[in-house]
């Protein structure tokens, strides 16, 4: 590659800092991964909770006797925000989406360098 770059007049500076920027663009590709991934894995839990109690509310209105009433109710409720929920986890781009992907970064970047400390610092104290 550094053969490519002098032959097309490349300086190598501008060589590493396209390396340094593509390096960036990856890790940050991997951290939208796992935060689309974990946003998802909220989603199929929550959808989770919804079938389970929705369909015990089914199952008592049925026993009930006198068919499907109230139930159907809270089914078209409860229905409605699962489908608010749906639209905002899988929806990928946009301005909510990027505040709560620099949030979620931002909770992650403290966390680690909250381990790195803790880690130092348990080593120091274990010498």
């Amino acid at each position: 590659m550094l053969e490519i770059a002098t032959e097309l007049e490349i300086s190598t500076e501008t060589l590493k800092q396209a390396e340094r920027d593509w390096l960036e663009q990856q890790g940050e590709m991997l951290q939208r991964q796992a935060f689309n991934a974990q946003r998802q894995g909220r989603f199929k839990k929550r959808f989770g909770n919804y079938a389970i109690v929705n369909v015990f509310l089914l199952s008592i209105d049925l026993l009930g006797g006198a068919g499907l009433s109230w139930s159907l109710y809270i089914l078209l409720c409860c229905g409605f925000a699962v489908g608010l929920d749906a639209w905002n986890t899988f929806q990928m781009k946009g301005e909510e989406y990027e505040l709560a992907f620099q949030r979620w970064r931002r909770k992650h970047q403290v966390k680690k360098f909250f381990n790195i400390v803790v880690n130092k610092w348990l080593k120091a104290w274990q010498i």
